[in-house]
C-alpha cells in the first residue's frame, strides 16, 4: 500500500512502518504548504491509497470519496515521534480492512 504521512507528522516516523507499506512524506513529494483538497488530488494522481494524519478537521472539510482514498487520523495529543510510534502498529492492523473513500480516526 501506497501511503503518504501529512506534513504535521515528523517524517522519521516513516521509518516505523513495516516493509509492507511504501511510506512517503509530503516533504519527499514536494507538496509542502498544499492545501487538503489539492493534496488529495496530487495523491490520486501519484497513485497513493492513503493520507496518514493528525488533522483531526481534515474529515469535516474534505470527501476523500471523491478521489477514492482512505484517510487515517491519528487521535493523538501532539505530533512527538515518542508519541505517534505506537499509532502505526494499530494503524496497520486497520489500514487493509478499511474501504477506499473513508476517513478512520485511529485510536491506541
Amino acid at each position: 500500500m501506497k501511503l503518504l504521512l501529512d506534513e504535521n507528522l515528523p517524517t522519521k516516523l516513516k521509518n516505523s512502518f513495516s516493509a509492507n507499506q511504501e511510506v512517503h512524506t509530503v516533504k519527499d513529494m514536494d507538496w509542502i504548504g498544499v492545501k487538503n483538497g489539492e493534496l488529495l488530488r496530487r495523491m490520486r494522481g501519484a497513485h497513493f491509497d492513503a493520507l496518514i494524519t493528525i488533522d483531526k478537521n481534515l474529515r469535516y472539510q474534505q470527501n476523500p470519496k471523491t478521489q477514492n482514498l482512505k484517510v487515517f487520523v491519528l487521535n493523538a495529543v501532539n505530533n512527538k515521534l515518542s508519541r505517534l510510534a505506537p499509532y502505526v502498529a494499530r494503524l496497520e492492523v486497520v489500514i487493509n480492512k478499511q474501504d477506499d473513500g473513508i476517513v478512520v480516526v485511529v485510536d491506541l
